[in-house]
């Protein structure tokens, strides 16, 4: 991602802490009390991932698409994220999906044309992830078609979790 708009992204949301970082934690809850099977209309995961350095169970929730065998995940802070340097040190991970636990490799995807595969699935999905990626790229939400997108998709983290 271009560092002038992940700046440009972080001054509009920053990376997550106090109340915000609350929130964003708030469907773990429901997780946690057995409620994941809400998640799943609107494509929440939990993922497992094993701490790079306490080498300990870590959770976080994910909104995903899936395309065929295979999940896709955005990281909005790039690679920043723990979740995200977890799964580079481990790619061994579990998402649970409803009730549903699956085991995963996790991979950072640097092709441009699968990048721009996860999204398009996206952004075709609401008007909100239109904006969203405007944001946090190159673009602007008035052009933000297919060939727009194309030439931002690189500028972005996105992960693969092939299921096994």
């Amino acid at each position: 991602m271009s560092q002038q708009k992940q700046s440009g992204f972080t001054d509009i949301v920053p990376y997550p802490q106090g109340m915000l970082k609350f929130i964003l934690r708030a469907p773990m809850a429901f997780h946690q009390l057995g409620l994941g099977w809400m998640m799943r209309s609107v494509r929440l995961m939990a993922l497992t991932t094993r701490g790079r350095k306490s080498q300990k169970p870590r959770h976080v929730i994910l909104e995903y698409r899936r395309h065929g065998s295979k999940l896709y995940a955005i990281s909005g802070w790039g690679a920043k994220p723990h979740w995200v340097q977890n799964l580079v040190a481990d790619p061994a991970v579990t998402v649970q999906i409803g009730q549903q636990d699956l085991a995963a490799n996790a991979t950072i995807v640097q092709d441009t044309a699968e990048a721009l595969r996860a999204l398009y699935m996206f952004q075709r999905t609401g008007p909100v992830y239109e904006a969203i990626i405007a944001n946090m790229s190159n673009a602007d939400t008035e052009s933000l078609d297919l060939r727009r997108l194309k030439l931002v998709a690189g500028e972005f983290t996105v992960v693969r979790f092939d299921l096994t």
